[in-house]
């Protein structure tokens, strides 16, 4: 009876001990993904003044959900999602699969970029690496 109580002791210790390297996992590797990424999508951001590309945040969302990005510049969403009024001649936007966005941005900023296959290679490098290097140091 001691040795399946001391067992099941070291067994939850162990457990909690894991938990927690898996979240110090979860947000280092997290971290790094997005300030990787952030960078790439700063850059194809259409820049006016410069503060909508000055405006991106990540937010991590965990193992499971991946990484986020928030712009919160009031005019965000109509970047990403097309939502400008029919372009005019001359005029800074595009119609582009029946939306209208900037000429800068065609299709939003986060879209195109994860419908890049090359992207989604990238990205999933850059987790491996991440995750090396985590066990590496564990």
């Amino acid at each position: 009876m001691e040795i399946s109580i001391s067992v099941t002791h070291d067994l939850a210790t162990f457990i909690q001990r894991l938990s927690n390297i898996m979240k110090i996992a979860e947000t280092t590797i997290g971290s790094t993904v997005a300030m990787s990424i952030l960078p790439v999508i700063e850059e194809a951001s259409p820049v006016d003044t410069g503060y909508f590309q000055s405006r991106w945040r990540p937010g991590l969302v965990g193992i499971d959900g991946g990484v986020s990005f928030g712009n919160d510049a009031p005019y965000a969403r109509v970047l990403e999602e097309g939502l400008y009024p029919p372009p005019r001649p001359g005029g800074k936007t595009v119609a582009y699969r029946g939306r209208v966005y900037s000429s800068q941005a065609v299709g939003g900023i986060l879209s195109p970029f994860v419908e890049n296959e090359s992207n989604i290679n990238r990205i999933t490098e850059m987790v491996y690496r991440s995750i090396m290097e985590f066990l590496g140091r564990a």
